[in-house]
């Protein structure tokens, strides 16, 4: 209650895009098959589709214009099923923020959809694990440098 997930999260847009009995509102359908189900319905015109992602981009435009008061970024990325929706919710986000933000006009804010798809995430957590050894590949022993005991020759 109150949260920003109930008015701009997947159940809010699901719930304002189709009926209960809806295949895109059944949980036991792949998450990308049922979003594959409500792009093809936005791509086609479907009025109610469209207004549930046009519901959401204001929801979003909302949370977004207190974030980038905060942290002013130059670039908010559209992740996860945003990005599958990008086309239909990415222009009227950042076309909210100009309305939204202290100021506008001060270097701005691009948004974008993601073109790493659901797993950026992921990536993103490999990359940051990974990125000391990336940065020093020394830094870390080698398997055959731990077998070894102390003292002894190698």
């Amino acid at each position: 209650r109150g949260c920003w997930e109930t008015v701009a999260g997947l159940d809010a847009l699901l719930t304002a895009a189709a009926d209960a009995d809806d295949p895109v509102r059944d949980p036991s359908i792949d998450l990308v098959r049922r979003l594959d189900l409500l792009t093809g319905r936005a791509a086609d015109g479907d009025a109610r589709t469209l207004a549930a992602l046009d519901r959401t981009a204001g929801w979003l435009g909302v949370g977004a214009g207190i974030l980038v008061n905060l942290f002013d970024p130059e670039l908010l990325v559209l992740g996860g099923y945003f990005a599958r929706l990008g086309p239909w919710i990415a222009g009227p986000l950042a076309a909210s923020l100009p309305d939204r933000v202290f100021a506008p006009a001060e270097g701005g804010c691009r948004v974008e959809p993601s073109s790493l798809g659901f797993t950026a995430a992921a990536r993103g957590g490999a990359l940051e694990a990974m990125g000391r050894i990336f940065d020093d590949p020394t830094a870390v022993a080698s398997p055959r440098a731990a077998a070894v005991p102390a003292g002894a020759p190698a």
